[in-house]
């Protein structure tokens, strides 16, 4: 059993238009209506792939009850803890002219401390049992930047494995405890070693994910690189595998599809390497779909195949 936790749900609507014009009225295609979140996404993600999974988020009443009628409808267990928070929308805009996709999301509100405890018990309390854990998305106004760490602490107390996906000051607390992987970009991980690096510097990415590997509680580093690639870091060495090749239509959804599809494998028994390479076909895949739509599931077997591991860089 896997159970993912949103703190910062979404709404996601994703539409299409022919061109962008300012000033004028924008007349769509039918909307889509999807849920959203980090966790959420990843939740469907991993029920996708065959997963045992359950989805907990905190949520208002009507919003709330909305999410669960989608999640539902994919059929994905949720669980929605009672919160005054209103839920965040995300409109995701592709415009057939440009051939791009304009991402909008407006903001969520606090998440009071008796609703992110509530989160916790959610989580991690079940008749069923949890043996991992995925804490995936930013944290909303009025949780501690802490939180993620504490959840950690106490599901490595149940002998749960943690999955994290935050950035920030976020991911720097969490790290204090033990998390079996993190899934930054290259951006967040520039920020989280203090370094500012660049994907074809493949030298000094390994450096810095070394030294981050020795200091922190961590078994296995997934760094995303988007058309680059990604690179997996376990205790005894550096692996680089190669992106497919596609033709991106939006990418959202592409971080969320590999870090769930990368959690199923892993617990079902891949290594690491094996998982992640799954999961960058799931994001490639979810590169060629419209808006926050994840992949498709026949994808994946054709693009795990080109998703190579790479030569390891000299050092």
């Amino acid at each position: 059993m896997i159970r993912t936790l949103t703190l910062s749900p979404a709404l996601d609507i994703g539409a299409d238009i022919a061109r962008m014009r300012p000033f004028s009225k924008l007349r769509s295609g039918p909307a889509r209506h999807e849920p959203g979140g980090g966790g959420i996404n990843a939740a469907r993600a991993i029920h996708r792939v065959g997963g045992e999974v359950c989805a907990v988020f905190p949520a208002d009443a009507a919003t709330g009850e909305r999410l669960l009628t989608l999640l539902a409808g994919e059929d994905v267990p949720a669980v929605r803890v009672p919160a005054d928070t209103p839920v965040r929308e995300s409109l995701s805009l592709w415009v057939r002219e440009q051939q791009e996709t304009y991402h909008v999301v407006t903001p969520g509100g606090d998440l009071d401390p008796v609703a992110a405890q509530a989160c916790v018990g959610a989580l991690l309390e079940s008749s069923a049992p949890v043996e991992w854990v995925v804490l995936s998305g930013s944290l909303p106004p009025g949780v501690e930047t802490d939180y993620y760490g504490r959840v950690a602490r106490a599901a490595g107390e149940r002998g749960v494995r943690v999955v994290l996906d935050t950035h920030g000051e976020a991911l720097v607390a969490a790290l204090r405890s033990p998390v079996f992987a993190i899934k930054p970009n290259l951006r967040e991980f520039g920020e989280l070693v203090g370094e500012r690096l660049v994907a074809e510097d493949r030298a000094g990415i390994e450096r810095a994910a070394r030294t981050l590997m020795a200091r922190a509680p961590l078994e296995v580093l997934l760094l995303t690189l988007g058309p680059h690639g990604a690179m997996v870091t376990t205790s005894d060495r550096c692996h680089w595998l190669r992106a497919p090749t596609v033709r991106t239509v939006s990418a959202v959804g592409c971080g969320d599809s590999f870090l769930g599809v990368f959690t199923q494998a892993v617990a079902s028994g891949r290594t690491p390497v094996d998982a992640a390479r799954l999961g960058i076909a799931a994001g490639a895949s979810a590169a060629c779909t419209p808006g926050s739509a994840l992949f498709v599931a026949d994808d994946l077997e054709r693009l795990e195949g080109e998703a190579l591991t790479e030569p390891r860089v000299p050092t």
